[in-house]
């Protein structure tokens, strides 16, 4: 059902147009499911940046969802949502993170990996460091990391860092 106590849904909505860079470089953007599109691409430089949580990012984020498909499949009248069930990430369930990441990793055409991860994430660090050790060694780099509360008042004692991982890939 639709929140109509969250003082957020009030605020106007703004959308500005990105500063684009121009290049003369080849470049593309994906609107895919990564685990698919890594089987048919390859690249230098793979950045991973996967759900680290079990909220799914479609519910989320669908009114950016909206924007950038531009369909205006929005059918859900009680919620505002669009549909979203089909969008399901692997990565935000317990029980197939893991499966989904090496997939990925061991799926990439790539000559260096760069992953970032939360260490309240959903797969566990040994996991992580497994995973990337099938491509090569990884070197890890710990950053403290501003907790996300969307509504709730932060507690400065919480601890958070962000996990960076890079693999020289030689596997």
């Amino acid at each position: 059902p639709l929140k109509i106590n969250d003082p957020r849904m009030f605020k106007p909505l703004t959308l500005s147009v990105p500063n684009l860079i121009q290049s003369d470089k080849p470049h593309r953007c994906y609107n895919e499911d990564a685990n698919e599109l890594i089987r048919r691409i390859s690249c230098d430089i793979l950045y991973v940046d996967p759900p680290y949580n079990t909220r799914q990012y479609a519910p989320n984020y669908h009114i950016l969802e909206t924007v950038a498909v531009w369909d205006k499949k929005i059918k859900d009248t009680t919620t505002g949502l669009r549909p979203w069930e089909h969008q399901k990430s692997a990565y935000s369930y317990v029980g197939k993170s893991v499966e989904a990441f090496e997939d990925l990793i061991t799926s990439a055409n790539c000559k260096y990996l760069l992953f970032s991860y939360n260490t309240e994430g959903l797969m566990p660090r040994k996991e992580i460091i497994r995973v990337l050790s099938l491509r090569g060694k990884p070197i890890e780099y710990l950053i403290n990391y501003r907790r996300y509360k969307s509504h709730k008042v932060e507690n400065p004692k919480e601890k958070l860092k962000e996990l960076l991982f890079f693999v020289e890939v030689s596997k």
